[in-house]
C-alpha cells in the first residue's frame, strides 16, 4: 500500500476532521464577532446608546462564542487551556451584564442558567487542566 498503513490512513482522516471542525468553528466565533461589532457601532453612532432590546443580540452572541470555543478540540494542552479560558471569559461576560442589570436576566432566561454553572465549572475545569500540562 505504498508505505501506509490502515491505522496511518484513520490517523491522518482523524486529524483532518479535527482541523476542519476546528476551523468551522473559528469561522463562525469571527462572523458573530464581527455582526456583533457592526451592529453595536451602527446603533451607538446613531443613538449614543443602546435600547435594552438591542442587548440580547449581544448576549446571545457571547454565548454562542463561548460555546464554539468550548468544543473546539486542541491537540495542544496550552492551546486547549487557552480555548477553556476565552470560554469562561465570554460566560462571565454574560452573568455579569445580567447580574448588573436586571432586564437583561430576563432576556437570558434560557441562556443564564447554563452560564452561572459554566461559570461555576471551568475554574476547576482549567486547574486540571493546568495541573496535567505541569
Amino acid at each position: 500500500m505504498h508505505g501506509l498503513n490502515l491505522l496511518s490512513v484513520s490517523t491522518m482522516h482523524v486529524d483532518w476532521l479535527v482541523w476542519a471542525q476546528n476551523r468551522y468553528f473559528m469561522h463562525q466565533v469571527t462572523l458573530i464577532m464581527h455582526s456583533v461589532h457592526d451592529y453595536v457601532c451602527i446603533r451607538l453612532t446613531t443613538c449614543l446608546m443602546l435600547l435594552v432590546g438591542d442587548e440580547r443580540p449581544t448576549l446571545v452572541a457571547w454565548f454562542c462564542i463561548a460555546r464554539l470555543y468550548y468544543k473546539m478540540v486542541k491537540p495542544d494542552q496550552h492551546e486547549a487551556i487557552d480555548c477553556m479560558r476565552k470560554t469562561l471569559l465570554y460566560y462571565n461576560k454574560v452573568v455579569e451584564a445580567c447580574d448588573k442589570h436586571s432586564t437583561y436576566g430576563e432576556l437570558m432566561t434560557a441562556e443564564l442558567p447554563v452560564c452561572k454553572e459554566m461559570v461555576k465549572l471551568l475554574p476547576m475545569k482549567i486547574s486540571k487542566m493546568m495541573a496535567r500540562v505541569e
